[in-house]
């Protein structure tokens, strides 16, 4: 990859976090999406200019459901990115609360 021979990456959940990976054109997330956090992490990958981010879910009326579905993690980006776009910076920075107030916008 960093030679740029390949373009193709396969991997398990394990670049998430703490790999060094370029930005990607194109994600596809083949596991269940465990938190929001990972879910973030994974989409993160996505960063070159009309990048395309897909998760497959099971959707199998016998398969158990996920821990968190797309929707909900896609809500909860959401209300954190509104909840960030609301606060000043200086807002932020002089709160000593501001860590309980992202725990009120994230459950």
């Amino acid at each position: 990859l960093r030679r740029r021979e390949i373009n193709v990456l396969l991997s398990t959940s394990v670049v998430e976090e703490g790999v060094d990976v370029d930005a990607c054109s194109f994600v596809i997330v083949l596991d269940d999406l465990k938190t929001t956090k990972a879910y973030i992490q994974m989409k993160g990958r996505a960063r070159q200019l009309n990048a395309r981010f897909f998760v497959l879910e099971n959707m199998h009326v016998t398969a158990q459901a996920p821990p968190l579905t797309l929707g909900d993690a896609n809500e909860t980006e959401k209300k954190v990115s509104k909840f960030i776009g609301s606060r000043q910076v200086s807002d932020v920075a002089s709160s000593s609360n501001a860590s309980q107030s992202v725990a009120q916008v994230v459950p």
